[in-house]
């Protein structure tokens, strides 16, 4: 699946126009994420507990132990 997904992207990228332009959406992840959710790990886990989606935190702070120090 993950082989499809990324011949899928290659190709839609490929129709994006503009000869070598960089896909904006690796621009950002290469940059640590979209700007408005950076910091705000902590603030998001209070609101997935707020409703009803604490199941994800645990998830979270596994992937980012930093943002918990």
């Amino acid at each position: 699946a993950a082989a499809c997904l990324a011949r899928w992207h290659e190709e839609m990228t490929a129709t994006m126009g503009g000869g070598e332009e960089e896909d904006p959406l690796r621009t950002v992840m290469r940059e640590g994420g979209p700007y408005h959710a950076k910091g705000q790990l902590r603030e998001y886990c209070k609101r997935l507990e707020a409703t009803g989606r604490a199941g994800a935190v645990a998830e979270l702070k596994r992937r980012h132990p930093r943002e918990f120090e």
